[in-house]
């Protein structure tokens, strides 16, 4: 079974065109990274906000402003410091700074259980009954060092992730 997406493109004809027409694919990115033409992320945390139960994509960070009425959310959009990205008029903080974060607007799974779906989604790994997988904090915290009296994986006031398999030294605070 083939899932289609916006304008009736698959994912797999996404990747193999390139995003948003750059002409940039996936396996052309692979393969400046493996001969190591392209720079290194510099990234120095993350910051993953799960809001389970919380507003909508429509009335945050995917408004479409442009659907009908009975589609689109109530609120308006507004500029970001970003040329073409616009999120909630009562977001104006993150607005100004959306230079500095990244927005993934295509993310979903297929699984038919609720706690099935949201542990898939924040692990990135299908579950499976024999192996716990880390959550992208954990991970974070195994991969990026840091200043050792500091926790590298805080959950406020909690989150639906484990530090999995990697163990309880990766585990949220």
């Amino acid at each position: 079974m083939t899932s289609y997406y916006c304008d009736n493109i698959t994912r797999r004809d996404f990747l193999k065109v390139g995003a948003l027409g750059t002409g940039l694919t996936l396996a052309g990115y692979l393969r400046m990274a493996h001969a190591q033409q392209v720079r290194p992320a510099r990234a120095r945390s993350a910051i993953f906000v799960f809001l389970g139960g919380g507003p909508t994509h429509l009335d945050t960070f995917d408004m479409k402003p442009d659907a009908p009425a009975e589609i689109r959310g109530e609120f308006r959009p507004i500029n970001t410091n970003v040329n073409g990205i616009q999120i909630c008029e009562h977001l104006p903080s993150l607005a100004r700074c959306a230079d500095k974060y990244t927005i993934l607007r295509g993310v979903s799974h297929s699984l038919a259980g609720h706690e099935l779906g949201t542990t898939y989604m924040n692990a990135g790994s299908r579950p499976l009954p024999s192996l716990f997988y880390p959550g992208y904090g954990a991970v974070v915290s195994r991969e990026l060092t840091g200043d050792r009296d500091l926790p590298h994986f805080v959950a406020i006031p909690s989150t639906p992730q484990t530090a999995g398999y990697l163990g309880v030294r990766h585990a949220p605070q």
